[in-house]
């Protein structure tokens, strides 16, 4: 049989490894704790940077459909400018050609 210190001595021991277990349960749960507060934290962070992330997409497309709408006009006004040079330099070969012919037939009259 078992004596009274051998049985004293394991109760002894099963309470220090209980204190010890108890303690480790404690600590852990403290740290698991920490962890869903911490991870709460992320997925709300993560909520705030994919609607940042939305927007600023929206906000690329927007200014990629104004950049392609102001290349359209920027060409368009230089096809104009190049148009108007053409013709004012055709006004201009016109007016000399008047003017010669002006002066060619000012002096047929003069003869």
């Amino acid at each position: 049989r078992v004596s009274n210190q051998q049985m004293a001595d394991t109760t002894k021991r099963t309470i220090i490894e209980n204190v010890a277990v108890s303690s480790q349960l404690s600590k852990m749960s403290d740290k698991l704790d920490e962890l869903i507060r911490e991870n709460d934290e992320l997925k709300k962070k993560v909520k705030v940077q994919a609607r940042k992330m939305q927007m600023l997409e929206h906000n690329e497309k927007e200014f990629a459909k104004k950049h392609v709408s102001s290349q359209k006009v920027v060409q368009m006004m230089t096809q104009k400018c190049k148009d108007q040079d053409q013709l004012l330099n055709d006004y201009i070969e016109r007016d000399r050609a008047n003017l010669e012919l002006a002066g060619t037939l000012a002096s047929a009259v003069e003869a």
